[in-house]
């Protein structure tokens, strides 16, 4: 974990905004994100600032997700009714 750590240090603070707000779309898990928000703390950075930039949620793909799992379920109720 330590690597991973120090390796998110050397990233600069717009990578690490990407990372924070497109984490699950990496295939990164909540702890990365996390550690990536603590980084960001340090450096001056804090969770209500990318909040109230539009940084620290991707809106477009929760909502592209909620979308695409309402299609799977609905298509799987269509699918029973025929």
């Amino acid at each position: 974990m330590t690597d991973k750590i120090e390796r998110l240090k050397s990233f600069d603070s717009e990578k690490l905004i990407d990372i924070v707000k497109n984490y699950r779309q990496y295939g990164y898990d909540e702890n990365l994100r996390n550690d990536t928000l603590e980084i960001l703390k340090k450096r001056g950075i804090d969770k209500e600032q990318l909040i109230l930039t539009g940084n620290y949620k991707n809106q477009n793909y929760d909502s592209a997700k909620d979308i695409y799992e309402s299609f799977n379920r609905n298509s799987k109720k269509l699918v029973l009714q025929l």
